[in-house]
């Protein structure tokens, strides 16, 4: 009994120091208790390949294939790899999504086949056999649906935000030529998908990370000498807004699906909240800049530290392929074809064993985050399991709105906390538990 407890310990303190611990976070504890078993297995298997596995040897090789002389978020050491190889699993993952879901529109082109037949577009009228969940999902997705955005208004709608884009940004952005402007939005719905489908599977944003790509790629376009750090930063700028905004808009439209509210409606509104937000945030950044005139600087209060991360990332980009670490561009193509692989597998096999292949974009997004996310959202899920086995009609009704209710708590902290800072309340104490290697 000793020999047990004294290995559960060592595994425990070995699980810490791989990141796998949990960070008292309400809000991917509620997402684990409301996501598919699927998306909480291929977070752990992600975590644990990365944490376990990859990462470690890759930190072995500092000094060998990298140089440990530089910041550890600079794009010449470590951080080259755990930035490039996640990005391009997800990018290999929505590239295949994108691709099969044009392949399957065409083949229903082709065949003369509406495709709209797919979808549960049945009379909302009871009938036999039929359940109340399925005669309310019936109503919510006519309902839905009768109200529809054209298509010919949504892309006349993106050709009049691009152009005005290509116009107003080489103004403002001298360094911008109105092709780089190109370039960014054709490259945008991809990375928009990316974001998408990770949100809506685990409530995580990797904007940051998929900007990141962005800054190499016009970066190492522009170079040094067409102001590559000024190009590779509006990159960063023009994506990370489009990815955001895109993903929040579908978030919006399944609250409207939800709660049986017309998509013309929330369009609307994200359109005036947008235009809105267009005054307000630049009021809101002229407060901060008054009430703090060291804002940016190290010692203020509001340090702004991914700003600095994202001008030295701008800087690394400039020198390009030439600049990363050695074969951060191999292990990258091997990323990226694995995403796809992985999907191929996991949609030829037959469904009974495809289920449990793991989601490619869903195993990378802890790579990013951290060990600490597959621990909130396997509790979760833990939660939602023993729930079910006890009393699964009970549970089916109550596990959103509790999972709901602990992602709101937690965001209301948040906002707390925000007022709290604002008139400068502090805690009196902190406790705050690192690794020896960061508590120095």
């Amino acid at each position: 009994m000793i020999y047990a407890w004294l290995i559960c310990i060592l595994l425990f303190l070995l699980a810490i120091t791989c990141s796998f611990y949990w960070d008292w976070a309400g809000t991917y504890v509620g997402v684990g208790m409301m996501c598919p078993y699927s998306t909480t297995i291929s977070v752990l298997i992600g975590a644990i390949f990365g944490y376990t596995f990859m990462f470690p040897e890759l930190e072995k090789k500092s000094g060998k294939w990298y140089t440990d002389e530089v910041s550890r978020d600079s794009f010449h050491g470590y951080t080259a790899y755990k930035t490039f190889i996640t990005s391009s699993m997800i990018l290999g993952d929505s590239f295949y999504q994108i691709l099969k879901l044009i392949i399957i529109g065409l083949y229903r082109k082709l065949q003369e086949k509406d495709t709209t037949a797919a979808l549960p577009l049945a009379d909302s009228h009871s009938t036999a056999g039929s359940s109340a969940l399925d005669i309310d999902e019936q109503f919510r997705t006519q309902n839905f649906l009768k109200d529809k955005i054209s298509t010919k208004y949504s892309l006349a709608g993106c050709a009049a935000l691009m152009l005005v884009s290509i116009i107003v940004l080489p103004i403002i952005f001298p360094q911008v030529k109105w092709y780089y402007v190109v370039v960014m939005y054709i490259l945008c719905p991809l990375f928009a998908f990316s974001q998408t489908h990770a949100q809506g599977a685990t409530d995580m944003y990797i904007s940051a990370g998929l900007g990141k790509i962005g800054v190499f790629i016009f970066g190492a376009w522009a170079g040094v000498s067409r102001g590559g750090v000024v190009v590779a930063l509006v990159a960063n700028g023009v994506i990370g807004n489009f990815v955001a905004s895109a993903s929040d808009l579908m978030v919006d439209f399944k609250t409207g699906y939800l709660t049986v509210s017309s998509p013309k409606s929330i369009l609307i509104g994200r359109f005036i909240g947008t235009a809105v937000g267009c005054v307000v945030t630049p009021l809101i950044f002229r407060y901060f800049q008054v009430k703090y005139p060291d804002l940016g600087f190290n010692s203020s209060t509001y340090p702004i530290p991914f700003g600095v991360i994202s001008r030295e990332a701008a800087s690394d980009a400039l020198q390009g392929a030439s600049g990363l670490p050695k074969y951060c561009l191999l292990f990258c193509f091997s990323a990226f074809a694995l995403g796809i692989v992985i999907n191929i597998i996991r949609d030829v096999s037959p469904n009974k064993w495809g289920r449990f292949v793991p989601i490619p974009l869903i195993m990378a997004i802890p790579l990013t985050a951290g060990g600490f996310l597959a621990v909130d959202l396997c509790l979760g899920c833990l939660i939602a399991l023993i729930w079910r086995f006890k009393n699964k009609s009970q549970a089916d009704v109550f596990i959103p709105i509790v999972g709901s209710s602990l992602i709101c708590g937690d965001g209301l902290c948040t906002l707390l906390l925000s007022i709290f800072s604002l008139i400068n309340w502090k805690a009196p104490a902190c406790v705050q538990f690192l690794r020896s290697q960061l508590a120095g």
